[in-house]
């Protein structure tokens, strides 16, 4: 393949972005906010077209008990819900938080409810209201049905919200107008767009508000003629606007946020194809020879949520942890904290103990774990690493692999879209990223076929077969795993392999069940991908996958001799070994050969099932429900994540 172009003219996009910058950061110096006595000294400013209001702000904090939240959610969004309502919990004047659910969902909405005031006593009345259908309105027609003050939320609550924004919307000062963090506002030439400079301590006029923003309930009259297409915040601003003297639908407050911060964000920032400078490549004097580019605001906003562990799993090959470790030191972690944890088997040789023991990690903590009984590869792998938070993601290595200097960037790409991304790009169906391209459908009955995703999605007449794709195939060659399906998977192994585990052929020994029908992992008996396919065979899970030229990958796999390599050879190698993606900045790929140099919507990604074929996650879900009820016989609805009540064993 080519090499590309290296970009020129760099300087002068530089200069661009970097003087608009350089006085927003000035700006920075000089803001100030109280929450108990909110007070913006607030005067007309201009800068790139904001407008910064005159409005008077100084205001008490509502009176304790008079503020209702509104949080919605869709059955999509249901595994966030829990994480939606922790998010509102702490000192606040919140007398109750309403949540609103399809008539579907409200026996998890209820089961949620429950392990919120279990876990936390002191929290607001929480309940239920159902809504037949899903929109936005629902939101303003529920505000219109309090007293008081009410906090206008999203499906994600008050999750991506910073300490100091949140203190303000729980603990709210008494204003007559609509007041949050986030707007969209009338640039200089008149034109709406999203309200720039978000963290500078003026406040800023706005034409209406995005959530989660405060107002007074009085404000919030049902919209009677919306329709599913209709956006109902901005007909909500022009109601405020058509009651007020000076027109504005809505004031964005400054977020509190320190320069040293905010050019580490920056920094950090200048990453993934944007809404402001979609595909443009500019240096970074830190990272000599990387190009990096901007991440849409909304993603770059979440960048410090997700942590990501690296655990790695090692026995007797030091040579192979060595050019691990030596890749892992290559690869830019953007100014990020990545923990690192080494898990040695009890055989472990000297050398390699020797390795372990003299590694010195410069972006996080280093905890070793040596087993003092052999385990085996199977909990070696699943007992190396354990969630400690839903923003934890545990990237799992074998000592064989070797990483691009990019893995994380792709990882950190990923997570930002399709997990803390638009509600429309996050689902609870996937479990995971990979980091490694496959070469090899490896699950049909009579053995492995080579594969290629481009080659595939061509014939199969897709727009854009660069694309990447989702497929139900946990990669054991490095991918990160998700917090909530690697509890679950902690759950659903040791309830398979026991006598517990229901089955209408109970009568066998519990290995000797066969839960997916027809795929090559039946075999696989001592192996944790072997149950690790079952249970999202059930559930309809995807992992999502790489598309790039060539197989270059993320992550390459050596296939040295090893539990479950018993012979290696050249032609072994050469059909499990891929490329992997440099550094340089005119390397033949690079990280944003994408469709439209970004990541794909969610609802746009291809599908395939467990043996390579085109699918839908509609289709794995079905097939998943038919085989758990011809299976356990166990149907009706079920809680995310909880295997227990997926396969209808009651709690003791």
């Amino acid at each position: 393949m080519p090499r590309k172009k290296c970009p020129t003219g760099w300087l002068s996009y530089s200069l661009k972005l970097f003087i608009p910058i350089g006085l927003y950061l000035c700006f920075l110096c000089l803001q100030e906010a109280e929450v108990k006595n909110v007070k913006f000294d607030a005067y007309h400013y201009y800068d790139d077209g904001a407008t910064y209001t005159t409005l008077n702000l100084s205001a008490s904090t509502i009176p304790a008990f008079t503020l209702t939240a509104i949080l919605p959610f869709t059955q999509a969004s249901l595994f966030g819900v829990e994480e939606a309502l922790e998010s509102l919990l702490g000192p606040s004047q919140l007398r109750e938080i309403i949540l609103l659910c399809p008539l579907a969902a409200t026996v998890q909405a209820r089961n949620v409810i429950r392990n919120i005031i279990s876990s936390h006593p002191d929290s607001p009345d929480i309940r239920v209201q159902v809504f037949p259908r899903e929109s936005s309105s629902r939101t303003i027609h529920a505000a219109s049905q309090v007293s008081g003050w009410v906090l206008m939320l999203d499906q994600e609550g008050l999750t991506g919200e910073n300490m100091h924004s949140r203190r303000i919307l729980l603990q709210p000062p008494a204003l007559s107008f609509p007041y949050g963090p986030k707007g969209i506002c009338f640039s200089l030439f008149g034109s709406l767009e999203p309200c720039i400079r978000k963290s500078v301590g003026f406040p800023q006029e706005a034409h209406h508000l995005l959530p989660p923003f405060v107002m007074p309930a009085v404000l919030a009259t049902p919209l009677k003629t919306v329709s599913p297409t209709d956006d109902v915040w901005r007909i909500l601003g022009e109601h405020v606007a058509a009651s007020r003297t000076d027109g504005i639908g809505g004031v964005v407050f400054g977020t509190k946020v320190s320069i040293e911060s905010q050019v580490q964000s920056l920094e950090q920032a200048l990453g993934i194809a944007g809404n402001y400078f979609d595909g443009l490549a500019l240096p970074t004097p830190k990272y000599p020879g990387i190009f990096v580019v901007v991440l849409p605001t909304f993603e770059d906003f979440h960048w410090n949520r997700p942590h990501i562990d690296i655990s790695i799993i090692t026995n007797n090959r030091p040579q192979s942890l060595a050019r691990l470790l030596s890749s892992l030191s290559n690869a830019h972690f953007y100014g990020d904290t990545v923990d690192l944890r080494m898990n040695a088997e009890q055989s472990a040789d000297e050398e390699t103990l020797k390795i372990v023991h003299d590694l010195v990690w410069p972006h996080g903590t280093v905890f070793i774990h040596h087993r003092i009984v052999q385990g085996g590869l199977m909990p070696a792998v699943v007992e190396s690493w354990y969630p400690c938070s839903n923003d934890s993601y545990g990237l799992l290595l074998e000592d064989d692999i070797e990483l691009s200097p990019m893995f994380y960037a792709w990882a950190k790409m990923a997570l930002l879209r399709y997990r803390y991304g638009l509600p429309s790009n996050k689902s609870p169906r996937l479990f995971g990223i990979s980091l490694y391209q496959q070469k090899n459908v490896e699950l049909l009955p009579e053995g492995r076929r080579l594969f290629n995703a481009r080659i595939l999605f061509s014939r199969q007449g897709l727009l854009d077969y660069t694309t990447p794709y989702l497929s139900p195939i946990p990669c054991s060659w490095g991918a990160i795993y998700f917090p909530e399906h690697w509890r679950e998977f902690h759950a659903y192994l040791p309830l398979r392999l026991s006598s517990q585990f229901p089955s209408k052929t109970s009568h066998l020994d519990p290995t000797a069940i066969t839960i997916v029908p027809n795929v090559r992992s039946n075999k696989w008996t001592k192996s944790w991908k072997k149950y690790f396919i079952e249970l999202v065979y059930l559930r309809g899970y995807v992992m999502l996958y790489p598309n790039y030229p060539d197989f270059i990958s993320l992550s390459t796999n050596h296939l040295e001799v090893g539990s479950h390599v018993k012979v290696r050879t050249q032609e072994k190698q050469k059909e499990f070994m891929v490329p992997l993606m440099e550094t340089a900045n005119c390397s033949a790929v690079e990280l944003l050969d994408l469709p439209a140099r970004t990541l794909p919507n969610w609802d746009t990604l291809p599908v395939l099932n467990l043996t390579g074929e085109m699918a839908t996650i509609e289709e794995l879900a079905e097939t998943g429900r038919v085989r758990r009820e011809e299976l356990i016989g166990c149907t009706g609805n079920y809680a995310p994540f909880d295997i227990r009540q997926f396969v209808c064993i009651a709690r003791t």
